[in-house]
């Protein structure tokens, strides 16, 4: 039987989520592009749906475990979920991404058009499209035949009280006047993972380095960047100063116009990257100076909502921290340390509805913090990184799909994080044993997992050396060349 009350809530959630899907879309997309690239908007919305619907199935696994009413298919239902996302993370969202940014390299001619669009640029992205599913196919095959068995210990007890050569429950052998004695022995069992297990342990595995190095450096820049904001804010400004930093704009946009047309012209690929950094930065400068000239500094309340914001984010990612090495790395469960696996535990059978929101805030905010660590980090690498800030009606459907596959990794890893961090919430459920008993006990893997916590811990604490160095480093002026 399946649980009539949960199928119709998941419903209306589910419609929820696409509703936030549009309504960001709607709110960040370019005004230039409103009748431009519809599939792929629609194909950013279905991706964030994902990836959304992903960190919020652990929840509906828990209370489809504690259903007195048929419970639902949970297996069925995170299966398709992994699935979906390993078809949309691996192969339609770099496809999509490739064919817009080959755009620049075709003309947008009416004969070339066709159902996925202009027929060069899709030849273009293909041609990249077969070099990666190339690799994944061979990574994929070489991990199912190698990896795809899961080892897991067991600890080997004997009594002289049982005849034959069968398991035995070590919880009630031992409960029991020790008629159970360990022989310190530990066995490993071996078992073959089905190919929907193995996807489940691909998606992680890939979502694990965006997670790691985006969103270690996101959970620092995060809170931080809300506090400069209000430090940073901008102070009224004279007609005189305007004027003064106006026309030393304008001298900064006229350079770049010909540094643009000088890197197209010579195919000084390699210099895009810190030459749209110049863009972004002049940009910003110009906003700054309107709102400091025009609207007095503007609003101080919003700096305001932007400094209270950022101390209670940074009470959650010192929390977060503690939690992660404490009980996820450590694995020192004690009710005496403020931790969220604690909190959310406490609230079983109590304030259910609560705890649902609670866990979804802070899976949701470390996916959050992923999206800041990549502005970070293309920031700072912009050689490397192409940079893709979130702008209110002024970012490209190009942007948006970058941030939403970043949006998405980081979702993928956070289903097999999530569990391990909040274990006593998420215990004997469906999820619990996929992740654990089988994407945790991968071979060759089943180790790596644990490596890679420590890498996001690494990575954080870098990030928070850097920023506290950074606070002594003396800023240049605003009015500067840049």
């Amino acid at each position: 039987a399946v649980d009539i009350f949960l199928t119709c809530l998941s419903v209306v959630c589910l419609a929820f989520v696409w509703c936030v899907g549009v309504y960001g879309l709607l709110y960040y997309h370019h005004s230039s592009e409103n009748t431009v690239h519809k599939k792929l908007k629609l194909l950013s919305v279905f991706a964030f749906v994902l990836a959304v619907v992903n960190v919020f199935l652990v929840p509906l696994d828990v209370c489809a475990r504690g259903s007195r009413w048929g419970g639902l298919p949970m297996f069925s239902l995170w299966a398709a979920n992994n699935c979906l996302m390993a078809i949309v993370a691996l192969v339609l969202m770099p496809w999509a991404i490739f064919y817009l940014a080959a755009e620049d390299q075709s003309k947008p001619e009416g004969k070339y058009k066709s159902f996925f669009g202009n027929k060069k640029q899709c030849k273009v992205a293909a041609m990249k499209m077969v070099v990666v599913l190339l690799f994944e196919v061979i990574a994929w095959v070489i991990g199912y035949i190698f990896l795809a068995v899961a080892e897991y210990p067991v600890e080997v007890y004997q009594s002289d009280f049982v005849s034959g050569d069968f398991e035995l429950d070590p919880i009630s052998c031992t409960a029991v006047n020790n008629f159970c004695q360990d022989t310190g022995e530990t066995n490993v069992l071996h078992w073959k993972l089905s190919f929907i297990i193995f996807i489940f342990a691909v998606n992680v595995f890939a979502g694990y380095w965006v997670f790691i190095f985006f969103g270690g450096t996101g959970l620092i820049a995060l809170p931080w960047e809300l506090i400069r904001s209000y430090i940073n804010k901008p102070r009224p400004m004279s007609d005189s100063e305007f004027q003064s930093l106006q026309t030393t704009i304008s001298e900064n946009v006229q350079d770049l116009i010909g540094q643009g047309m000088e890197y197209a012209s010579e195919g000084k690929r390699d210099k895009i990257g810190s030459w749209k950094k110049k863009v972004y930065s002049v940009e910003e400068q110009y906003d700054r100076a309107i709102i400091s000239h025009r609207l007095s500094g503007g609003p101080s309340l919003w700096y305001t909502v932007d400094l209270v914001c950022g101390i209670i984010l940074s009470a959650i990612s010192l929390l977060w921290f503690i939690q992660i090495v404490s009980w996820t790395q450590l694995q020192f469960y004690s009710s005496g340390y403020p931790m969220f696996a604690y909190a959310l535990s406490s609230m079983n059978g109590v304030f259910e509805l609560f705890q649902v929101f609670f866990y979804g805030f802070l899976t949701l905010y470390l996916m959050f913090c992923s999206l800041k660590g990549y502005a970070v980090w293309s920031s700072l690498l912009p050689q490397y990184i192409e940079m893709h800030p979130l702008k209110k009606a002024s970012t490209t459907t190009y942007s948006i799909l970058v941030n939403v596959e970043v949006f998405l990794l980081c979702s993928m890893a956070l289903g097999h994080f999530a569990v391990l961090s909040f274990s006593s919430y998420a215990r004997i459920t469906v999820v619990n044993s996929i992740m654990l008993m089988g994407v945790g006990s991968l071979r060759g893997l089943r180790y790596v997992w644990n490596i890679f916590g420590w890498m996001f811990i690494g990575v954080a604490s870098i990030t928070f050396l850097l920023y506290l160095v950074n606070m002594f480093i003396p800023k240049k002026p605003s009015n500067k060349n840049i």
